[in-house]
């Protein structure tokens, strides 16, 4: 398995993944039409794709887990506000590749 960063070509497995994951989290805290509210604003194909690419100053971008050509699991994240977040060093690292404790191999 190897952690990389993600390409358009895994929109729709991260959609996928990320949709299925809300709704195993969430049944018991919120109702299904909640749900299903904000897995269709969070994990809109062309918002996703829209979000995958060079990391952006607020945006740390979609990191994936690869195993032999299916992805696993997926995650994206970074600043929702400049004082709200994963610090700004720690986005600039996260842009130039994949951490390498995420890497394998």
């Amino acid at each position: 398995m190897r952690a990389r960063f993600a390409t358009p070509d895994d929109v729709d497995a991260i959609c996928r993944l990320c949709a299925e994951a809300y709704r195993d989290t969430y049944p018991e805290l919120l109702e299904r039409e909640h749900i299903e509210a904000i897995i269709g604003e969070l994990y809109d194909s062309e918002r996703v794709r829209g979000e995958i690419g060079p990391a952006l100053p607020q945006w740390g971008g979609w990191v994936v887990a690869d195993d032999d050509g299916t992805l696993v699991c997926a995650g994206g994240g970074g600043r929702t506000a400049l004082d709200v977040g994963v610090p700004r060093r720690a986005l600039r690292a996260v842009g130039r590749g994949p951490p390498r404790a995420l890497s394998h191999g």
